[in-house]
């Protein structure tokens, strides 16, 4: 700051120039006047300015009033844009803030908080800490509605989603989810001098070989990784939903799906017969492939006679094709059960064994009846109970019933109906009882087969194509068949139904694959009722199956009987458990038996078969969507890339008619092996396309096949 003359100058100049311009500052109509240096001062009219000002600003501040028509009715002395506050009507708050709009005073929203408002929010807080040494949790966060969402405790931490907690047995976490199931253990020590990794215990960050927690300023928080970086949690308690470019959201439910697989394996069944008459009777039911229709040349002739496996008559099916008994054929005895070809001609005359010759010399395409699936199902059955029970042979016996009528729809196989098809069960039992007590033993039905009903996917054949008629006709007949055939013997245990999926070329999708999904859904609400396999994967002669093919779909059959029956296994084959759609991508996750998934060939005719989708569709309102890679990225995950963006509804389909002809390439790893190989013999009848290098000689693969399905994606 200069002055010229300097300050304190006693210059006539300067005096007069000091009088002047105190008559300005005092008497000036100025708000400033500069002095000597050129810095401006306040006049008296401009430090009378600003005392208005500052007197405008504080009364709406430091006046009380009581109402909010008072402080309207001083609205002149509330500044426009000034805050005022009114007293508040209710003991929530001491004030509420009022600002002057255009002459009107309008609430802010804001308020003064009383103290009983600051009291309560203590009292809450202080409710929440638990001040005690029980095992009770320090601080616990509810809902409105007063149901926990978080605790935190001196060992546990715990969410609706995930918890953590300290265990004594491994001195570490560990980690559950939201049912119960372990995702994570940690049991190495958080410091250790053999640590791999050197541990680091700072203010944002715990990093351990086991896992490290560090501060995430998005959730406010830490986020829990494990060793390989995957993230755990979240300390809000919530599971992460990073995407770590899909891998922790795969890992996550590759963990749940494998944890489900687990639970049903552990699951106990203990309401279905056991096998331990002297006669434990399987029946057979339903249409062409159930009593081997084109299962010749016959191949199951020489069965170890020490399972006592066995037959009523010469043959598991009746000398009769139709009709409404059992006729055995060559009589009605008990004997050891061999694979049979029968003739086609019409009754009475018809029905006989026919010789190797003849069989060879039948045409390609002829109807007669071979091989069939209940005697490969008692050959697998017995021989994996023995070995099960360290036995060599059973006194008691397992008798096969087939009494299966080719090209019916399941309302003709249904009690009531005119033709009588349900009566050869009845007939067939009866005569069992009949032998049983002549000898003065014992018999039961332990199992009850079914296998249909292709013809209830054609409209054309007046049967029920509607999913859910067709389900309730199905769950009738099997509670007429365990109602009927358990009073004749008069036991007390209902037998084991085993069914199997309708598929392959018999599937239709304009009913939305309604027959075998409908089939799923009796097993799924019954656990004495079990799918052993969808029929696409096994050889076939185009629709019916050859001989190896239903030999080989007895394996599976035989190897669910004794993993039901004998294990009291809640048996399920490969299924789907959830889609989900995100922009063009999908991702399903299965239940698998058998980890993990990979991609089979399967069977159409002789030809082993691989489909570009593997087997899957998809669809959505505007049709098919393309499907451009499929992918097992898990255990029990498969990936599925959409060639354009979907709308509305999406369906992911397995072995459709449209995709695949019904058939499909995803299996389950199982590694049991078949009793049986498969065989090709020149010269006896078989086509020569079913001499395949890869499979002859060798155990038939018990691979679980995944079961058709249609499945709605839900968007995430």
């Amino acid at each position: 700051m200069a002055f010229n003359p300097e300050l304190g100058s006693t210059s006539p100049a300067v005096l007069l120039d000091n009088a002047e311009r105190l008559d300005k500052l005092v008497n000036g109509s100025e708000l400033t006047e500069p002095d000597r240096a050129g810095v401006e001062l306040d006049t008296w009219r401009g430090m009378m300015a600003k005392n208005d000002e500052i007197r405008e600003n504080l009364i709406p501040l430091s006046k009380q009033y009581m109402t909010l028509a008072a402080a309207q009715a001083d609205i002149a002395n509330i500044p426009e844009g000034s805050s005022t506050y009114v007293r508040s009507p209710d003991s929530s708050a001491l004030a509420d803030e009022y600002m002057n709009v255009a002459g009107t005073l309008t609430a802010t929203g804001r308020r003064m908080p009383s103290q009983a408002a600051i009291q309560a929010v203590l009292d809450y807080i202080s409710s929440l800490i638990a001040t005690d040494d029980a095992d009770s949790p320090l601080l616990t966060l509810n809902d409105e509605a007063g149901f926990r969402l978080a605790a935190f405790g001196l060992n546990a931490i715990q969410s609706n989603a995930m918890t953590a907690e300290y265990d004594e047995f491994i001195d570490g976490f560990v980690f559950r989810d939201s049912v119960g199931f372990v995702i994570q253990q940690i049991g190495t020590p958080l410091l250790s001098s053999v640590d791999s990794v050197q541990p680091v215990v700072e203010q944002q960050r715990l990093v351990t070989e086991a896992f490290s927690a560090e501060s995430d300023a998005d959730i406010s928080g830490f986020v829990f990784r494990d060793s390989v970086g995957f993230v755990l949690m979240n300390l809000n308690g919530e599971q992460s939903n990073q995407n770590n470019d899909g891998v922790d959201d795969i890992s996550r439910r590759n963990a749940a799906n494998l944890a489900a697989a687990a639970a049903a394996r552990d699951e106990i069944n203990t309401r279905i017969a056991r096998p331990v008459y002297d006669y434990n009777i399987l029946i057979t039911d339903g249409q062409s492939l159930s009593n081997g229709n084109e299962g010749w040349a016959a191949l199951s002739k020489d069965i170890r006679a020490t399972l006592n496996i066995n037959m009523l008559g010469d043959s598991v099916r009746p000398k009769n094709e139709n009709g409404s008994t059992f006729t055995p054929l060559n009589g009605a005895e008990i004997r050891p059960a061999r694979a049979v070809v029968q003739d086609l001609i019409a009754p009475p005359d018809g029905g006989n064994l026919m010789t190797d010759e003849a069989v060879a010399a039948l045409p390609r395409g002829a109807n007669n009846f071979g091989e069939t699936v209940d005697i490969g199902a008692m050959w697998m059955w017995r021989e994996m109970q023995l070995q099960f029970r360290g036995l060599t042979t059973d006194e008691r016996k397992i008798v096969a019933v087939n009494c299966g009528v080719g090209g019916q729809i399941i309302e003709h196989l249904s009690k009531g109906h005119s033709w009588g098809f349900y009566n050869r069960i009845i007939s067939a039992v009866t005569q069992i009882k009949a032998i049983a007590d002549a000898e003065g033993k014992t018999c039961g039905v332990v199992g009850f087969l079914y296998l249909g009903n292709e013809y209830n996917y054609d409209s054309t054949k007046g049967g029920a194509t509607d999913r859910a008629e067709y389900r309730a006709l199905l769950r009738k007949l099997i509670d007429d068949v365990i109602t009927d055939t358990t009073a004749i013997t008069g036991q007390t245990e209902p037998p084991l139904t085993v069914l199997y999926q309708t598929s392959g070329s018999w599937t239709r999708d304009s009913t939305n694959m309604s027959i075998g999904e409908a089939q799923l859904d009796i097993c799924a609400a019954d656990a004495n009722v079990m799918m052993a396999s969808p029929a696409y994967a096994v050889t076939d002669k185009g629709g019916h199956l050859d001989a190896n093919g239903y030999r080989w779909l007895g394996m599976q059959f035989g190897k669910v009987l004794h993993r039901a029956i004998d294990r009291r296994q809640n048996w399920r084959p490969l299924q789907p458990l959830s889609v989900t759609l995100s922009g063009t991508f999908l991702r399903a996750d299965f239940l698998v038996w058998s980890p993990p998934l990979q991609f089979r060939s399967c069977y159409v005719g002789s030809s082993p078969t691989t489909y570009a989708a593997k087997g899957f569709r998809v669809t959505d309102d505007a049709g098919d969507v393309p499907v451009t890679r499929v992918e097992i990225v898990a255990d029990t995950v498969v990936d599925i890339t959409l060639g354009r963006e979907t709308t509305g509804d999406v369906y992911l389909w397995y072995a459709s008619q449209t995709g695949s002809n019904g058939n499909g390439n995803l299996f389950d790893s199982d590694t049991t092996v078949a009793v049986a190989n498969y065989e090709f013999h020149e010269g006896t009848g078989q086509y020569p396309e079913s001499n395949i290098p890869e499979l002859v000689n060798r155990p038939y693969p018990l691979n679980n096949p995944c079961v058709a399905f249609r499945r709605q994606a839900t968007i995430i």
